[in-house]
């Protein structure tokens, strides 16, 4: 959530707005996205769901009222905003998303074993939001679910240096986009490590390193390695606040 002071007091003085924000639903169903494509697709369209029924909500006459009494007015640009920390049209990329699955069911699974038939094929297709979107667009006039599927793969016109850097992108990496909540980087001079550490709106963490030797074998390992650099780094920093100096390069 990203709410100001007057909205943070709005909904102090009325508890029931979080109920009918579904606070809570929010902040599970955001931890719960996942790396795995087809779960993370899962959970952006029941994200969806949610995203329409907050607009839905506000627009009853019982929230608008309490809302006025603190001169507050949203539009849909301040609901992803605020409560999805994500931009408009991604948002309504994602009540689109639901839309589709819940006037047809059977599209997701169609889907799934169309861009399953197209990487045995040798072809680099991504199961995001956007692509199923636009494949369930398709399926609304196409024949059948192969040519439907011809939106998956980028033509000759599509392909860029951005579709090609998206497509060649190793599982588990992100690079910085509109998606990033935060980007950490972090030097451990003693090892002459820097650790990049992005996380994104949906809670994922992708963390990487660059080091002149290997960090330890397990990936368990070496991630608590990392987190005790950074929190001993943090602990100096809340017991030294009084001393931070701080610069404004921009």
């Amino acid at each position: 959530m990203n709410f100001n002071t007057t909205e943070t007091r709005l909904f102090q003085q009325f508890p029931e707005l979080r109920e009918g924000l579904q606070v809570q639903e929010i902040e599970r169903l955001e931890r719960a996205i996942s790396t795995a494509d087809l779960n993370r697709l899962k959970k952006a369209i029941q994200l969806g769901e949610l995203m329409q029924q907050t607009c839905n909500w506000y627009d009853l006459p019982e929230t608008q009222t309490k809302f006025a009494e603190f001169g507050i007015s949203w539009s849909r640009e301040d609901i992803a905003q605020k409560v999805y920390l994500v931009s408009k049209s991604q948002m309504f990329k994602n009540i689109k998303a639901f839309e589709f699955n819940t006037a047809n069911p059977n599209y997701l699974t169609e889907f799934n074993n169309q861009v399953k038939r197209l990487r045995r094929a040798g072809e680099k297709v991504n199961k995001s939001l956007e692509k199923f979107n636009a494949f369930s667009k398709q399926m609304l006039t196409a024949e059948t679910p192969e040519i439907a599927a011809q939106v998956l793969t980028p033509n000759v016109e599509e392909i860029t240096p951005e579709t090609i850097a998206q497509d060649t992108e190793p599982p588990g990496e992100t690079s910085v986009n509109s998606n990033n909540a935060y980007r950490l980087e972090f030097t451990a001079y003693d090892m002459e490590t820097v650790f990049t550490i992005d996380i994104m709106h949906d809670s994922t963490i992708n963390a990487s390193f660059n080091a002149p030797g290997p960090l330890p074998t397990s990936t368990a390992n070496a991630a608590a390695q990392m987190l005790d650099y950074i929190g001993a780094a943090m602990s100096i920093v809340r017991e030294n606040r009084d001393n931070v100096n701080l610069t404004n390069n921009g």
